[in-house]
This record gives structure tokens, sequence and C-alpha cells, in this order.
């Protein structure tokens, strides 16, 4: 299983939480990149980690910006996941 998780535009911020938390708890994966391609897809990326970040599930490790537009966040389990 990759690492890689792209973020779209077809299902809601809510499932995208779950199937995150869903791969953390797994612990197959040490740090999660997080891609979203185009305004739509960054759009709902911020919103995921933002929503992933306050409620204390995971810590930002590295923010990636491309000349196209497409962002990359890697994250991590938070400490107290």
């Amino acid at each position: 299983m990759s690492n890689v998780i792209t973020i779209g535009y077809r299902l809601p911020v809510p499932q995208y939480v779950r199937i995150i938390k869903n791969v953390l708890n797994s612990a197959r994966h040490e740090e999660l990149e997080l891609h979203g391609f185009g305004t739509q897809g960054m759009a709902k990326l911020t919103q995921v980690v933002n929503v992933l970040s306050t409620w204390g599930y995971i810590s930002v490790v590295k923010i990636k910006t491309r000349s196209e537009p497409a962002l990359k966040i890697t994250i991590k389990k938070a400490v107290d996941f």
C-alpha cells in the first residue's frame, strides 16, 4: 500500500477524514503524502488537513506547491492520536 492519497472533489470531506484516520490507525506508514490537484482538489485537501489538525489527529510535516495548480501536504500521526 502506497503512502500517497489523492484528495479530489468527488468524496465529501468527512469521508476523506475517515479514510486518512483509518490509514494512520493501521500504522502501515509513519507519514502520509496527501495530494490535491486543481483548485477544487487543493481546497478540499486544505479542509481535510484543517479538520484533522484541529482535532489533534495529525501534525503537518511539509507543504509543497507546484507551478500547475497542485498542493502536496505530508502529515504524520500526532503523539496523542
